[in-house]
């Protein structure tokens, strides 16, 4: 039934075993009673758990639950592949690497994309949330569609429509994919799985479990929110920053070979177009994001339209 109705158990805290025979000779506790909440529940209630109270006159533990206090948590910019499928991406992005702007290179790259970060997040394809519209725009039109065909099977303009329709929902379906893979960071859609709802669930299912896992610590009757933060914090502070009393004598450190001279020009020679280049494709346009957020899908992205740019004869500057 668990399988057949695809349910999973709800973030639990307090007592494990739910059930004991409460028996001295051959004493049985199991955790016998669960919580168990579909895809649709962690959607709408993503922070909620339950605690295992005690058993008090019965054999079996009550199971309170709560739909968590709602938090707004700041996220963390993520750079989604399927941006770059944008025309308004790359206006905006030309838009803001046209800008000259004086200093040092790398603080004018740092800065041009800090802007396009603000860009973006007011962009309204910014959210995976439109791609989700767009295709159940394109559905419902399909379905319409499929009605006119049944009612006139021998007009080609409905057949026309269809055929535009289902290329359309096949190019954002393609974008909706890409998007659950690099979220998930798994492979599964590599070989061929199609199950998105349910790959679509474990992506809830794992930000509900860290969620109300935090909640259910921070959370509690003896003391509030911020005091118990401070608490934790201090505990790791003693646990991570003890003093080391050991030492160590210089004296014994074997001293180094010094660079040779006739590496002296490799270090100091400017960085060329080439080996960025060359270090930015050799990178997995899956990998992980870097600090501020950006992988190196994006950035070969950018390296492939300004060299196609330059080819071009056009007056965009990219540094």
């Amino acid at each position: 039934m668990i399988f057949d109705t695809a349910l999973t158990d709800l973030t639990s805290t307090g007592i494990f075993f739910t059930w004991s025979n409460q028996r001295n000779d051959n004493p049985i506790s199991i955790m016998l009673d669960r919580t168990l909440v579909n895809d649709k529940w962690i959607a709408s209630y993503p922070n909620s758990s339950y605690k295992v109270l005690s058993t008090s006159i019965s054999d079996h533990s009550p199971l309170n639950i709560t739909t968590g206090e709602h938090i707004i948590y700041a996220h963390r910019f993520m750079f989604k592949n399927y941006w770059t499928k944008y025309q308004d991406f790359w206006d905006a992005l030309v838009d803001i690497f046209a800008v000259q702007v004086e200093g040092i290179p790398i603080l004018k790259l740092y800065d041009k994309l800090r802007n396009l970060k603000v860009v973006i997040k007011g962009a309204n394809w910014n959210s995976s949330n439109s791609i989700i519209s767009l295709i159940d725009a394109l559905t419902q039109q399909q379905v319409n569609i499929q009605t006119h065909i049944d009612l006139d099977p021998l007009n080609p303009e409905n057949h026309n429509n269809l055929k535009y329709i289902n290329s359309k929902l096949m190019y954002y379906n393609s974008m909706w994919t890409t998007w659950l893979k690099q979220r998930a960071k798994i492979n599964w859609l590599k070989h061929g799985e199609e199950d998105l709802k349910f790959l679509y669930s474990r992506i809830h299912r794992r930000r509900a479990v860290n969620s109300s896992t935090i909640d259910c610590i921070l959370t509690g009757p003896s003391q509030d929110r911020n005091s118990k933060i401070q608490d934790i914090i201090s505990f790791f502070k003693a646990q991570l920053n003890q003093s080391n009393s050991v030492t160590a004598d210089t004296r014994h450190i074997p001293i180094g070979t010094g660079l040779p001279s006739h590496l002296d020009e490799a270090l100091i020679k400017p960085v060329t177009y080439a080996e960025v280049k060359n270090v930015v494709f050799a990178g997995h346009s899956d990998s992980a994001l870097g600090p501020d957020g950006y992988n190196f899908f994006f950035l070969q992205k950018l390296l492939a339209h300004y060299w196609i740019q330059s080819l071009q004869g056009c007056s965009i500057v990219f540094h």
